[in-house]
């Protein structure tokens, strides 16, 4: 009689198909990256050493468009975790009588991505009624909630917060509920009942919907795409995609893969430090 797999086994198994498919389409062709990098040109892949790195830094596009993608980051992922825990905490404290309420947050996951831009594009035009908005945010507020940008922070938090909301949700409910009588008993309530309780101990899945919303914060980029139909957007909405796309186009590997090396380290940093902090606390 043959043994059967044990749940770890099993989990293992399950995994090969998604782990194999991330080396293939994703890890190799990153590592394969490193000969573009350290070369003059596709054709000739002559060794230039570290030129193309010093070269990134130097130009001033890549900077505007690192200087974007970060500032986008930080807010972007801010604002969906912020919308994301109230959300959670709202739909965990009803209960039942609006659950429906969590299809509504994952259907936008669903749609079409040019389906959606173009329906996004109609009601908030770039170059609308969204540029009365500037006189309300002068200096380095007018840059960082330009009229350009609204839209932007409007779809990724729109699209990209149901899932963080099914996994707070799931997180909550696996509080024992005496935990929440204890801390009534002693005179918390309201607000202070989930700040001193609920945050602290769904903070790992805090922590992992917050990794997973900056990974989302990349693919926006679809969104932006469709919504301003360019290769060459307003400068406040010129991210890091559309920089290495045009290099794409005009064969410019050795930058491309320079420029995304950087931006892999400096991301692959902010998430080590995070779940430094994270073990820490």
């Amino acid at each position: 009689m043959s043994r059967r797999l044990s749940y770890k086994q099993k989990a293992r198994l399950l995994m090969i198909p998604g782990l194999s498919g991330f080396l293939v389409f994703y890890v190799i062709p990153f590592l394969g990256s490193f000969a573009y990098a350290f070369t003059n040109n596709p054709l000739q892949m002559q060794f230039v050493g570290f030129a193309n790195f010093v070269a990134s830094f130097q130009n001033k596009y890549y900077m505007l468009a690192l200087r974007n993608t970060v500032i986008f980051t930080i807010i972007g992922v801010s604002l969906i975790m912020l919308f994301s825990i109230v959300v959670s905490v709202m739909i965990s404290t009803v209960g039942r009588r609006i659950a429906f309420i969590r299809m509504a947050f994952i259907l936008p996951m669903l749609l079409p991505t040019a389906g959606v831009a173009l329906v996004w594009r109609t009601w908030l035009n770039p170059n609308g009624a969204l540029e009365s908005t500037a006189a309300f945010f002068p200096g380095i507020l007018g840059e960082l909630f330009s009229p350009q940008m609204i839209p932007v922070y409007l779809m990724f938090v729109w699209k990209y917060c149901g899932f963080n909301i099914i996994l707070l949700v799931a997180a909550i409910a696996s509080i024992p509920h005496e935990v929440y009588e204890s801390a009534a008993l002693d005179g918390a309530s309201g607000l202070s009942l989930h700040v001193k309780i609920t945050i602290p101990m769904i903070r790992p899945t805090v922590f992992f919907a917050t990794i997973l919303s900056i990974t989302n914060s990349f693919r926006i980029y679809k969104e932006m795409y469709y919504f301003y139909g360019t290769d060459y957007p307003p400068d406040s909405v010129y991210m890091l995609q559309y920089y290495m796309n045009n290099l794409f186009n005009k064969i410019n590997y050795q930058m491309l893969s320079a420029g995304a090396i950087l931006f892999a380290l400096i991301v692959f940093v902010i998430v080590v430090f995070g779940y430094w902090s994270d073990v820490r606390s």
